[in-house]
């Protein structure tokens, strides 16, 4: 679509105003409104690029986060509106082209933004295993991308969907006990259970470089290239994921690789499990197209026979009673094992340095 002729186009890179007498319901110290510039960004895939959004946009080492394609412009400028509104302005968009993020960041709402060329190191570009799906598969892929790589620049980072709106502080609760003493918080889809997160809503607090946080996030882009590289050979009918399972008669075809809807977020769903359990665990998103036949055979292979213990959140914190009224929280540790089965078993730093167990 033609963005420009959705916002404005009158320059303007020094920072928002606040209306005189202005009150905001967020804390002082993030009140960052009106003192912050606008991050007119380049493609984030260039060095320095990043660094440079940090160096501009975050606020007492706090940065939110979301991303857009061209048709959900309008939800992720409200969103971003909505923060300003209440004085978080330490904001910026991701968006998949240099003219979007033109149209954002010289509208009259000054919208603080970054583009990228990341296509999933070739799996999701225009002539992937099917072509149709590059956009948005990059666009769901994009943010566990930029997120593993932010905390590697040592900031902290709320990354909200754009369909979302702030009617208050998110800090007063994120550092508040007990979310305080937590490095990753998530919002729950139902069960508290690993299985059941929604990575709509996504904290990240003092993680450590190559630690188990980044692990996960990478862990979640490495499973979707692995259905990109190892594609009908691997993941088709009698292909070397599924044969074994048809031939057990657990499972049974045709199996072809089709589009999911939150594709992302069941990957990001399984990963939690297998940090979780300590073991790679493949429940809610298996890839392509399958008819089970064996339910609790099903399970038990791909999951684990203990799956839905283990991937339950532990009821209170380090230290925390789980009486009623105290102020503890469904948490669990993340031990997301280095050794991973299919293709590119042993999981890779796009860094070149070593993760650490």
């Amino acid at each position: 679509g033609n963005t420009s002729a959705r916002l404005g186009t009158a320059p303007l890179h020094t920072p928002i105003t606040p209306p005189l007498g202005k009150t905001y319901t967020v804390s002082p110290k993030f009140q960052s409104a009106g003192k912050l510039g606008v991050y007119h960004g380049g493609d984030l895939e260039q060095p320095g690029e990043l660094e440079r959004a940090v160096r501009t946009r975050s606020w007492h080492g706090e940065l939110v986060l979301t991303y857009a394609n061209e048709a959900g412009t309008a939800w992720a400028a409200n969103l971003l509106l909505s923060l300003r509104d209440i004085g978080i302005d330490h904001s910026m968009v991701i968006v998949m082209s240099k003219p979007h993020c033109d149209a954002l960041a010289t509208s009259r709402h000054a919208i603080s933004c970054g583009w990228s060329s990341w296509d999933m190191e070739g799996c999701k570009a225009d002539d992937g295993p099917v072509a149709k799906w590059a956009f948005i598969e990059r666009l769901w892929f994009i943010r566990h991308h930029y997120l593993a790589r932010l905390i590697r620049l040592r900031v902290n980072v709320l990354a909200l969907d754009g369909d979302m709106i702030a009617h208050g502080d998110p800090y007063a609760v994120l550092h508040a006990e007990p979310l305080a003493r937590h490095h990753v918080v998530i919002t729950s889809d139902g069960a508290f259970s690993g299985s059941e997160v929604n990575n709509g809503f996504l904290y990240l607090r003092n993680c450590t470089p190559g630690g188990q946080a980044e692990r996960v996030l990478r862990e979640v882009i490495l499973r979707e290239m692995d259905v990109c590289r190892g594609g009908e050979a691997v993941f088709g009918t009698n292909g070397t994921f599924w044969r074994p399972l048809d031939e057990a008669g657990i499972t049974q075809g045709p199996h072809h690789i089709a589009f999911t809807g939150a594709r992302d977020q069941k990957y990001y769903q399984d990963v939690l499990a297998s940090a979780f359990c300590g073991r790679k665990v493949v429940h809610r998103m298996p890839f392509s197209s399958h008819k089970v036949l064996d339910v609790r055979r099903f399970d038990d292979t791909l999951g684990g026979p203990d799956l839905r213990q283990c991937a339950k959140f532990r009821n209170g914190g380090p230290g925390a009673s789980s009486s009623p009224g105290s102020t503890a929280c469904p948490w669990h540790e993340l031990n997301l094992p280095l050794s991973r089965a299919g293709p590119g078993s042993v999981l890779p730093d796009r860094d070149g340095a070593a993760l650490p167990g």
